[in-house]
């Protein structure tokens, strides 16, 4: 009789364990996709009812239509929520684990440039002006941004340009397109479009200021450090009368200005990761440099 017992105890242990309802899935996204959960053991159940819980929910809801053993569900609606399982089998409720799904975040693609003496930036044309003969790199920041990436010159790709950095060396317009690592069919372009005109260069392009009677080596001009962190420190000649500056973006639009202190220092904590232009000016003559916001 009680090994009678212990066979029957032993046999239901066993169904129990067999019917153990386990889902797994998908559960970090890529923008615009979708994920798919559904049962992980091999039972077969009468019955299936998903459920929802949001991130600022403290309860389960029923998610209607979704009473198949797999369920997809989108990277948005479904963003920081989790989802279970409830089944019936035999007269018998189980419900599962709880997956959480999530979607992946990165920093927006921007563009950064390595300061050359052979390129000036004019803010007021959105143009770079590059010495004939030279060249200047541009860079996407990768990571994360490591995958399927072309540069573009004219809107046509350019053959082999499928690297993080680009050497320019002749004049057009330039862009770039790429995706992160972990979603590689996600493209994305920073939307700013790079316009490079060459020019001859007697001497550095950026040297000559507004007036026609006062010029003032741009390589006088220290700005730094570059990249910049949390400020930027601008050396100047003596008595150069610049004393007003602007900080604008690679579409012109002003993001700092105002009066160059004693020690000149100016703070960048308030900028985003990228590349930057900043107009010095005074006595009706002015000077621009870029610089890269880390």
């Amino acid at each position: 009789m009680k090994k009678l017992l212990l066979f029957s105890l032993f046999l239901i242990c066993g169904l129990a364990s067999g019917q153990e309802l386990i889902i797994e899935g998908d559960t970090m996204l890529c923008p615009n996709t979708d994920g798919t959960a559904q049962v992980a053991n091999s039972t077969v159940y009468d019955a299936y009812q998903w459920y929802k819980k949001g991130y600022y929910s403290d309860t389960f809801e029923i998610i209607p239509g979704a009473t198949q053993a797999s369920f997809t569900y989108d990277w948005y609606y479904y963003d920081l929520s989790e989802i279970k399982l409830e089944t019936k089998v035999n007269g018998v409720r189980y419900e599962s684990n709880t997956l959480f799904i999530a979607t992946h975040v990165w920093t927006p693609m921007y563009l950064t440039y390595e300061p050359s003496k052979d390129v000036y930036y004019d803010g007021s044309k959105g143009t770079y002006y590059l010495c004939a003969g030279s060249s200047f790199v541009l860079k996407i920041n990768s990571p994360p941004f490591t995958e399927n990436i072309q540069w573009y010159r004219n809107g046509q790709p350019i053959l082999g340009a499928n690297s993080s950095s680009y050497a320019i060396t002749q004049a057009g317009t330039y862009s770039v397109q790429a995706a992160p690592t972990m979603c590689p069919d996600h493209i994305e372009a920073p939307g700013i479009g790079i316009n490079v005109t060459l020019t001859k260069c007697g001497r550095n392009p950026g040297i000559e200021l507004k007036s026609t009677t006062s010029k003032i080596d741009i390589n006088e001009i220290k700005v730094y450090p570059n990249p910049s962190t949390n400020y930027l420190n601008v050396n100047l000649p003596e008595d150069s009368g610049l004393e007003e500056y602007t900080i604008t973006d690679l579409t012109g639009k002003t993001l700092l200005n105002g009066t160059l202190s004693q020690n000149n220092n100016i703070s960048t904590t308030e900028l985003t990761p990228g590349t930057y232009i900043i107009k010095i000016a005074g006595n009706g003559n002015y000077i621009s440099k870029l610089f890269i916001k880390k």
